[in-house]
C-alpha cells in the first residue's frame, strides 16, 4: 500500500464527522476543518520517528494530530505497538488504522490550545489561504509535495466554467466560480488555456481545450 492509497478512506472518516477535507496543503498531508476545529493526519506506510517528528510539527497548525497507517504497518510493528501507543498518547498524537476502504480509529488525538510561534502563526495564514482557493480532492494526500497549487487549481475552475460558458464576462466568472482573481489570471494567461472574446469577455482557446479536458477528468 502507498500513502496515496491511504488519503481516500481517511478522506471519508472525516467527511462523515462534518470536516471538509483536503490533501497537500502546506506541509500537512490531509487537511480537515469545520469551521470551528482543525485536524492534521500524516501519513505513512511504516512507523518511523521521522512520522513521530512531522506529527508533533503539526501541533502548533492544527487543535488535533493524527497520524494514518495501513493495517500492515501495525500488524509488522506488533511487538511495539504497546510503546508505541504509549509514546502517542504522552505526546496526545491520534492514531487511524486504515484497513482496504475502512478507517479505525485506535487511539484519539489529545486537543491542543494553539499558541505558534511568530514563524509558525505565518505558516498557519498561509494553510488557511491555500485550504480556501484550492479545490476539493485536486490533491492527494502523500504524493510528497506532487500537487496542484493554488493558482492552478483557481485557473482550471475558470477554464472548467469557460467549457461550458463561452465568452463569458469576467464578472460573470469571479461571481459563479468564486475565484477572486479570475480577472488577473485571464489577463496573464500563464498556461496559454484562455482567449478575449471581446473587451471583458473570455473563451477557451480551442488548442487547449483536450488539454485542460484531460485534467478535469483526472480530479
Amino acid at each position: 500500500m502507498k500513502e496515496t492509497d491511504l488519503y481516500e478512506p481517511i478522506r471519508s472518516y472525516w467527511e462523515q464527522q462534518g470536516f471538509v477535507v483536503k490533501g497537500e496543503i502546506g506541509p500537512i498531508d490531509v487537511f480537515a476543518s469545520n469551521g470551528e476545529e482543525e485536524i492534521a493526519v500524516e501519513l505513512k506506510t511504516s512507523i518511523t520517528l521521522k512520522l513521530i517528528y512531522q506529527a508533533m510539527n503539526r501541533q502548533s497548525l492544527a487543535h488535533r494530530v493524527y497520524v494514518g497507517i495501513p493495517m500492515e504497518a501495525k500488524k509488522s510493528h506488533a511487538k511495539e505497538m504497546k510503546h508505541f501507543l504509549e509514546l502517542l498518547t504522552k505526546l496526545g498524537i491520534g492514531l487511524l488504522i486504515v484497513e482496504q476502504d475502512s478507517v479505525r480509529c485506535l487511539l484519539e488525538a489529545k486537543g491542543n490550545v494553539l499558541r505558534p510561534s511568530k514563524k509558525k502563526q505565518q505558516m498557519r495564514k498561509k494553510i488557511h489561504q491555500e485550504f480556501s482557493t484550492t479545490l476539493n480532492h485536486l490533491n492527494v494526500g502523500g504524493t510528497q509535495g506532487s500537487k496542484m497549487t493554488s493558482y492552478h487549481a483557481d485557473a482550471l475552475e475558470i477554464a472548467a466554467y469557460l467549457l461550458g460558458h463561452p465568452d463569458a464576462l469576467v464578472k460573470e466568472i469571479v461571481q459563479e466560480t468564486r475565484v477572486t482573481r479570475a480577472s488577473s489570471i485571464l489577463q496573464k494567461n500563464y498556461y496559454a488555456w484562455f482567449d478575449r472574446s471581446t473587451r471583458g469577455r473570455y473563451h477557451m482557446n480551442p488548442d487547449k481545450i483536450d488539454e485542460v479536458r484531460r485534467e478535469l477528468s483526472s480530479e
